[in-house]
């Protein structure tokens, strides 16, 4: 019986956290967060803000010298862009 309400305890525990994780995932990427972010920040400040590293983009013809990182809900109904020239925050952009 003690085993039986350990697992139920464990199973109970593991649902929770993820059910957490899910739910920070959805609000990872949001306007509020898109406001906070500013020209000339570094990789760092950014990835604090949006609480992740983000996906790395390359575009045709980009710079070598330019970086383009990318976060999206879930769905993809909402997307921020980033690209860092030179280690630093030079563009902005956010797609809904």
């Amino acid at each position: 019986m003690a085993r039986h309400k350990s697992l139920t305890y464990l199973g109970s525990l593991i649902f929770a956290s993820l059910l957490l994780i899910s739910c920070q995932n959805k609000a990872l990427v949001n306007k509020e967060k898109y406001e906070q972010l500013k020209l000339d920040m570094s990789y760092e400040e950014v990835k604090k803000i949006m609480g992740s590293p983000g996906e790395v983009k390359k575009f045709p013809e980009q710079p070598s010298t330019e970086t383009t990182y990318i976060w999206k809900q879930e769905d993809s109904s909402y997307r921020i862009l980033v690209t860092l020239k030179d280690g630093k925050v030079g563009s902005l952009v956010d797609i809904k």
